[in-house]
C-alpha cells in the first residue's frame, strides 16, 4: 500500500538523493531543494498519520533513510562552509596587505634603481 504520505516521503528522498549526487555546490540548486523540501513538509502536515502495521513500518524506514541523507547533507554543507571561511580569511589577509600599499607614497612604489 503506497499512501500519500509515503509518496511525499519518497519524493523527498529522491530530491535529496539528487542533491547529494551533485558534484559541485551550486547555491541555486540547494535553494531550489530547500523550497521543494519545505513544500513537501507543508503538505505532510495535513496528512493523517499511519496506523500501526506495514504502512507505519514503511514510513519509519523512509524517515530513517531521509535522516541518514540529511546527515550527509549537513556534512557536505559544513565542508562547503569551512571552505568559504578559508576563502574569506584569505581575502581579509589580501585586503590588509593591499591597505599597507595604499598608505605608501607613489614614489616608494615606483622607484627604480638606475
Amino acid at each position: 500500500m503506497n499512501t500519500v504520505l509515503q509518496r511525499e516521503l519518497e519524493q523527498l528522498q529522491r530530491a535529496t538523493s539528487l542533491l547529494l549526487s551533485c558534484t559541485d555546490f551550486d547555491f541555486s540548486t540547494w535553494e531550489a531543494y530547500g523550497v521543494e523540501r519545505e513544500a513537501i513538509f507543508v503538505r505532510i502536515q495535513s496528512l493523517p498519520r499511519p496506523a500501526e502495521g506495514e504502512e507505519c513500518e514503511a514510513v519509519a524506514a523512509l524517515l530513517r533513510d531521509i535522516l541518514a541523507q540529511d546527515a550527509v547533507l549537513i556534512q557536505k554543507a559544513q565542508a562547503r562552509l569551512a571552505s568559504l571561511q578559508g576563502e574569506l580569511a584569505a581575502v581579509a589577509t589580501s585586503r590588509r596587505a593591499l591597505k599597507g600599499y595604499a598608505v605608501l607614497p607613489p614614489t616608494v612604489l615606483f622607484q627604480h634603481d638606475v
